[in-house]
This record gives C-alpha cells, structure tokens and sequence, in this order.
C-alpha cells in the first residue's frame, strides 16, 4: 500500500510504500464535512454570549483582538476582516495582538499567511513579547501562578481570542483560554505554568485533571478574556465548525466535537511507529515533538519510531540543544533535571519535556530515525536521534520482522489511545 505522509506544512506529500497485510494499520482522523468560513464566522457572531459582549463596543471602545501564530492552522488571514468590520460598524477601534507567547517571531512571509498586509498597515498590530514586553499583573491563579498579561490587552476595553482546537500533549487541547497563557503573558508566568507540565495528568486529551489546563482556564478569567472565536478544522486546514462566547463554555463544546474527529484507539502498541507531525506541526521542531510524544505512548519498548518532519523553521530551540549537552556531559538524571525545572534553572517546557522523555531521548529505549530537510544531521544527532537520508529505504529495512506497524499521517493530531491503559 501507498500513504501519503504531509510534509513541509502541508506544501507537500511524501509517499511511503508499506506492506499490504494485516500487519499495516493506517490511523487517520474521522472524516468530517467541511464548511464556509466567512459562514461559520457569522454564525458565530450570532451566538446570544458573543452578542452581549459586542453590544458592549460603541464609539471610542478599544478591542484588543488576540490571534494565534503562524504554528497553528487557524485561518485568521479571513476571519479578522468580518470581526473587524463588526466592531467598527458599532464605532470600536481596534488592536491586533498576535499571541505568539514564548515563540520566536515569524519570518515575514509566514506572518503574512496569518494576516493580511492590508490589516498590517491599516491597523495597529503588535507582535508580542513575553520577555521584554509591557505587562500588567492582574493577579494569581489558585495553583500559583502570577498573572502578568501585556498591557495593551490590559488596557482595552474588550479582549477577543481567535484560535483553533487541537488535541494537546500539554494542555489537553489547544484553544480558548490558551490565547491569554501563553499567547500573551509574560514569561514569568507561561514558564510557572508549563512547570506544571511535570504532572503526571499534564496529558494529551486531559482537560478536568490536568493542572496546566487548570491554570490556564483560570488565568483567561484572571487575565478578563471576554470572548473566543474557536474553529475546529480538519487535519489539512479546512474548517469544520466555530464555536464562539464564553472562553471556557465555547471552548468544551469544541473540544466535544474535536474529540470525536481526533480520538482513535487501537489494540495493542506496535513495533514501528512512521509518524508525521501533519498540518502545521513540522514547521519547526518544538512544534513537531508533539508527534513523538504520540509515537512513544503507542510505541513498544524496543521499538522502532519514524518521524517525517520537514522543520524549515530548524528546531527554534537552541536552548534545548544546548541544555541536552549539559545533561549528557554531566550524566543528569531525571531527578536532577527536575530540580533545574523547580529551581528555575532552566525553561520549563523544555525541562518537562526531558523529564517526560527521558527514556527515549537519553536512554534511548526506542530507536528515533528522523527524515527532515530542516535540521542537519548534527542536529538531528544532538538531539538524540538518527537521520535519514532515504526514507523508502529505510522503512523497506525498519519493517522486516516488525510484528505490528501503525502509519500517522497526522500524528501530531491524532490522539490514540491503546485498550486497557
């Protein structure tokens, strides 16, 4: 059989051929109808919570509209001119805040896929910073965490999250009040919050007990989010439904739907693991460790994972090369590497991330082969892998005598769970 695997944020399509037998299972998400956009978006402005809010904008309001980044496949490029047209048409003025959180800025022509260069000149646009920024303290979280938000989205009268839902290693599932943290908090707070990424129930699918989404839904509250425009969309960027009003409320209801594209569940683990990130996932690194984190909850021990992974971005975390080289020099365990996250030390998504794999990526008790075209194989290495140079070959190797293969298209989207775990 032949499967498609997405590469280079969707510009293109790497074919793997794999045997057609039993052994082979190909994991998708469910196929769904998709919808207008510009239809979507208006029936979301229809929705009676959104409408209390915008009957709050008059002559002189200002609206802090925040937007996700360039990682993520949320079509802002078409929604913001019928969102802006509806808050001008009741006399508000408008500030475009693209919540990039701890991310680093996009190259220009990244940016202008997100957002049009009419908006970028008609109105005001801030890219924000979470490390050198203005930020108002608008309070703490019952898990701690202080809230610091930029001061502009502060300021404003009313604030407005665009985003999508995605299946999240971290927080669950992407979207709502993650717009507020970490899209625009500062980063003494996104870092308080992704140390609770050590957790246990910190976990792809886990809403109710994991405490970074906790946290979150807490601080969009804190931080005065007053309304989301959500999409959940297909693996390959179409738009399947928006959900709109209340941060939280609207957001769930997306997540219902979400889970029921997204949610798999299968058998028993496998021997080899051909994953790629999909969507946006590959455009970097940071982003595309979400389909190991996938991989390795379906991947024996011993086994085998193949990541398929453009990168065009690099990795986007030269921190996390250089603290990986500290940890093997100096032989750090788990234990030290969580003393560094709770001392502050180090990042804390980064340091989470390698407390979490530390089996895979120092001990190396799965084998990773990474096929890319943005990292160089001294990156690859550093981080812990092996590079690829001919994908088809090396699957034509890594299936001989591999009892049971699962292929991920989609793999930083699907959310696979295995019976009995």
């Amino acid at each position: 059989m032949k499967v498609e695997m997405p590469f280079n944020v969707m510009k293109e399509n790497i074919t793997v051929e794999l045997p057609d037998d039993q052994h082979v299972q190909v994991i998708t998400p469910k196929p769904v109808e998709a919808r207008s956009i510009e239809s979507e978006v208006k029936r979301a402005l229809r929705n009676s919570y959104f409408k209390r809010i915008m009957k709050k904008v008059d002559e002189g309001s200002r609206v802090a509209i925040l937007i996700d980044d360039h990682t993520r496949p949320t079509p802002t490029k078409e929604v913001l001119p019928i969102i802006i047209n509806e808050i001008e048409a009741r006399g508000g003025s408008i500030e475009v805040i693209y919540a990039k959180g701890t991310h680093e800025p996009p190259p220009p022509h990244f940016l202008e896929k997100k957002v049009s260069r009419e908006i970028l000149e008609k109105y005001s646009f801030t890219m924000h910073d979470a490390y050198h920024g203005d930020y108002t303290f608008k309070g703490l979280t019952s898990l701690g965490t202080p809230v610091w938000i930029n001061s502009l989205a502060a300021n404003a009268d009313i604030r407005i999250g665009i985003g999508s839902i995605f299946p999240s290693e971290v927080a669950g599932f992407t979207g709502g009040c993650k717009i507020l943290l970490p899209g625009i908090s500062s980063y003494l707070t996104i870092n308080r919050n992704h140390s609770l990424f050590i957790s246990p129930k910190a976990k792809i699918g886990s809403m109710t007990e994991n405490p970074v989404r906790k946290d979150i839904d807490e601080a969009g509250l804190i931080g005065e989010l007053n309304a989301i425009i959500n999409f959940v969309m297909t693996a390959d960027g179409r738009v399947v439904k928006a959900f709109s009003g209340h941060p939280i409320k609207a957001h769930r209801s997306g997540v219902k739907l979400c889970r029921e594209i997204y949610e798999r569940k299968i058998e028993c683990k496998a021997d080899l693991i051909i994953i790629s990130p999909g969507g946006t996932e590959d455009i970097d690194f940071v982003q595309a460790v979400k389909a190991i984190f996938m991989a390795d909850a379906i991947c024996k021990d011993g086994g085998t994972i193949i990541l398929v992974a453009a990168c065009p971005l690099g990795t986007q975390w030269p921190e996390l090369e250089e603290y990986l080289h500290e940890v093997r020099s100096k032989n750090k365990s788990r234990e030290q590497i969580l003393k560094d996250i709770i001392s502050g030390k180090i990042e804390s998504i980064m340091g989470a991330i390698l407390y979490k794999k530390y089996h895979l990526i120092i001990e190396k008790r799965k084998k990773i082969l990474v096929y890319t075209k943005g990292l160089n194989r001294e990156q690859i290495s550093n981080l812990g892998f092996e590079p690829i140079e001919d994908l088809q070959s090396t699957v034509n190797e890594e299936v001989k005598n591999k009892r049971r293969i699962l292929v991920l298209p989609y793999g930083a989207y699907n959310w696979v769970k295995v019976e009995g775990d």
